[in-house]
């Protein structure tokens, strides 16, 4: 009796989900058109939609037109993407970037600040910056964070981000003391990812890599099928750990908790100052090369605060000169909102699958 009760209940979930995006994607839309194209009852479809209409995701906009016999015409549904906003936070350091968006994704409101010990100070900043939002509390549906480290983003655990001095630290925890919405906790290359793929170079692609170059770090992740590839120990696209031949023969290896390899030779590059585009498309040939053979993402999506076009156009053609299989090379667009909008869109996804929308 429980496993049916949790077919059912599953099921409610997804005709939910399917309802809820179609009047998204398709708006302005009826509720016999919702069913017909979803293969659903009309009572089902009509059971949704008012509970999405007493919940103010969605509203009735209009009528349509008549039917070919004329008939009578029918209520317009649309989506309400002010009904409900998120939070994104992207811890960088001492620095913090803070964002808030509808539903759609159209920013709200958004300030950046600096904290002298982040532990301490968090909570208070965040409490700060949602009141200066001047948004009805009751509004905030999720928040999601990002931290520069490996994250386990189902339980919301910091494993090592030396850079804050954070380690195995319950961060969801900490934070949902003080506020009772969901947390979502994710690393910060994973939520620059989801940003570029919701609202960016990426948008509207489901396969894609993006890789963040800096001058302090080297990171990338994964995105395949529309979702976010996370790995066995959450570890998917470091690819700062990549060893070419050369460094096994001079016992050049990578150690957990140290910088990688390849990290470090990036690190180094930005010593020469000089032809910086040029020796980083150099230093990457080879890595995005194997990221093609191995994943064939549509989009290579590169971002970072030291990427140039001339880089993007160098690499483009080193790449497509060594290997037969093409991914498009972009530059990300969204700039340093890009984490925040992305620990944005992970709240929503988390929100909309738990049926909290």
């Amino acid at each position: 009796m429980v496993k049916k009760l949790g077919r059912i209940d599953l099921i409610k979930k997804i005709n939910r989900s399917l309802v809820l995006d179609i009047i998204r994607n398709e708006q302005p839309i009826s509720r016999a058109t919702i069913a017909k194209k979803l293969g659903l009852s009309r009572s089902t479809v009509s059971s949704i939609v008012d509970d999405l209409l007493q919940k103010k995701f969605v509203v009735e906009q209009g009528l349509g037109s008549s039917t070919r016999e004329g008939g009578r015409r029918s209520v317009q549904l649309r989506f309400n993407p002010t009904s409900a906003y998120g939070i994104g936070v992207d811890i960088r350091g001492k620095k913090i970037v803070n964002i808030i968006t509808d539903l759609d994704g159209n920013i709200i409101f958004e300030r950046d600040y600096s904290v002298s010990n982040l532990e301490d100070e968090l909570l208070d900043r965040l409490e700060d910056f949602i009141n200066a939002s001047n948004i009805e509390p009751k509004k905030f549906i999720a928040m999601g964070v990002l931290v520069p480290s490996i994250v386990d983003s189902k339980n919301g655990i910091v494993i090592d981000a030396p850079s804050i001095s954070w380690k195995n630290f319950d961060l969801r925890t900490f934070i949902s003391q003080k506020f009772d919405f969901p947390i979502l906790i994710h690393n910060d290359v994973n939520g620059a990812a989801l940003g570029e793929n919701w609202l960016g170079a990426g948008k509207n692609t489901s396969e894609m890599v993006y890789i963040s170059i800096t001058d302090h770090g080297v990171g990338s992740a994964i995105i395949s099928n529309g979702q976010l590839i996370h790995g066995f120990q959450h570890s998917a696209g470091e690819v700062g750990y990549y060893l070419h031949q050369e460094d096994v023969d001079q016992n050049q290896f990578n150690q957990f908790g140290n910088f990688g390899v390849f990290e470090r030779k990036v690190s180094r590059l930005f010593e020469q100052q000089e032809k910086i585009d040029i020796l980083l498309a150099e230093a990457f040939t080879v890595v995005v090369s194997n990221i093609i053979s191995l994943l064939n993402p549509q989009k290579i999506i590169i971002g970072g605060d030291v990427v140039s076009e001339q880089f993007i156009e160098k690499l483009s053609v080193n790449v497509a000169g060594i290997n037969p299989i093409q991914s498009k090379i972009e530059m990300a667009s969204l700039g340093q909102k890009a984490g925040a909008l992305g620990a944005i869109a992970h709240a929503f996804e988390h929100v909309q699958e738990e049926s909290l929308l």
